[in-house]
């Protein structure tokens, strides 16, 4: 008597009635997955505790010492989930999305940093202000920054680069799940 919930068990593979080759070979699968007992080695045991560590390489290689790598993986997860990427190209563009979104929120970060840090620096030259007029301190500072320094403009540039980025990942993703696909493509 075969089990309802697995059309495969004791049925040879070319007498099951009704089943795609799709659904044939995704109840093979999961007969197949349902008798395995996980890695047995050491070595087994090792490469498959880093099967959770899927933004470890990427994280590593993006995330700065100072930074949070946790956030990075949220990010990336966020945007994982929300796009559900379809296969390795899909992932790779969606990587490439999360990298540009945490250099972007890393210029702003570096923006906040430094007109804090030149504020207080310049606190002394502030003797006309009152100590609410934060909007006048950061204009003074803003101000410096033109007039001495060039940082604020690439930044800014910087910046606008990371939205670019992130755009035309976004679209490159969009416009590969909108064309057709070939019976090879759908297969993976």
């Amino acid at each position: 008597m075969t089990n309802p919930t697995n059309p495969l068990e004791n049925t040879p593979e070319n007498t099951t009635p009704n089943l795609t080759p799709a659904e044939r070979r995704a109840a093979t699968s999961r007969q197949n997955g349902a008798k395995s007992k996980g890695p047995v080695t050491p070595e087994g045991k090792t490469r498959s505790a880093k099967n959770a560590a899927k933004h470890g390489f990427l994280a590593r290689t993006v995330v700065l010492p100072n930074e949070s790598h946790k956030r990075f993986a949220r990010l990336l997860k966020t945007l994982r989930t929300q796009l559900r990427p379809a296969n390795e190209v899909e992932r790779d563009i969606v990587e490439c999305m999360a990298v540009a979104r945490w250099r972007r929120l890393r210029a702003w970060g570096l923006e906040r940093a430094i007109i804090g840090y030149e504020s207080k620096t310049r606190a002394s030259e502030f003797t006309d202000l009152a100590p609410s007029e934060h909007s006048a301190q950061t204009a003074r500072t803003l101000r410096h920054f033109s007039d001495d320094s060039r940082f604020l403009e690439n930044l800014s540039r910087h910046e606008a680069r990371y939205d670019r980025q992130y755009d035309r990942a976004l679209n490159r993703l969009l416009h590969l799940r909108a064309r057709p696909q070939t019976p090879s493509e759908s297969a993976l």
